[in-house]
């Protein structure tokens, strides 16, 4: 259970620098 927990943190942490990079990207190229 506590290894699907951190497994669920990583990909949240994930998503969350891949959504950073997009906004940056659209940032950019604006």
């Amino acid at each position: 259970m506590l290894y699907s927990h951190l497994m669920v943190g990583d990909a949240l942490t994930w998503i969350r620098m891949l959504l950073a990079l997009c906004t940056l990207s659209m940032n950019i190229i604006q």
